[in-house]
């Protein structure tokens, strides 16, 4: 019954959802002029504003609004996981979920999805942790399970195993895995691997 309702739940937030992070300001950006560049109206509405420098015209917009799921300005990465972690539940459960970060260089994709230790994990550990625990939970009911880990890269419009690094075309690598250490290894090949500009 809870798997059920976890999946109708999902069903009625949508299958495809669209979220923003806004991440905090490096130590060499303007923290003066942090504000100025955009507002966020509430939960779910982000406005950027233009400087009116950037302007080539006076009919050109000064403001734009952007809608969203939810807008992030601010959130620790367990606010962040606590957004996505009924879509882990549903990958539990046997659904199909893909989740991934887009934006430029910088923007902070590697932060939200890899983070750091402890209370700054990001989502992939957070997962994996999820993962793992409802495994454990199921085994006690007898259920078995097959988990299976492959990491690739979207970069450039190429995709590469970042376990298999041979330049033969084919299918990711799938590694079996039986312990959260062993993807936490895996994924520091993988950081080993990534290209970074």
């Amino acid at each position: 019954m809870k798997k059920k309702l976890n999946n109708e739940l999902q069903e009625i937030r949508g299958n495809i959802r669209v979220y923003c992070r806004i991440r905090p300001l490096s130590s060499i950006e303007d923290h003066d002029k942090h504000d100025k560049y955009y507002t966020v109206r509430d939960e779910s509405t982000l406005m950027l504003n233009v400087p009116k420098e950037s302007l080539r015209s006076d009919n050109q917009k000064k403001e734009h609004k952007f809608n969203f799921e939810r807008v992030f300005d601010g959130a620790s990465q367990a606010e962040v996981f606590s957004e996505l972690a009924q879509l882990i539940q549903s990958a539990i459960d046997g659904k199909n979920v893909c989740v991934f970060a887009y934006g430029q260089t910088g923007s902070g994709k590697t932060h939200t999805m890899e983070g750091g230790e402890g209370d700054d994990e990001g989502v992939i550990p957070r997962s994996v942790s999820l993962i793992f625990d409802e495994v454990e939970k199921a085994k006690t009911l007898g259920w078995k399970y097959l988990l299976e880990a492959s990491i690739i890269e979207v970069y450039m419009d190429s995709v590469r195993d970042l376990l298999n690094l041979s330049n033969k075309k084919e299918e990711p690598s799938h590694v079996e895995v039986k312990a959260v250490e062993e993807i936490r290894h895996l994924l520091e090949i993988a950081r080993a691997n990534r290209r970074v500009a």
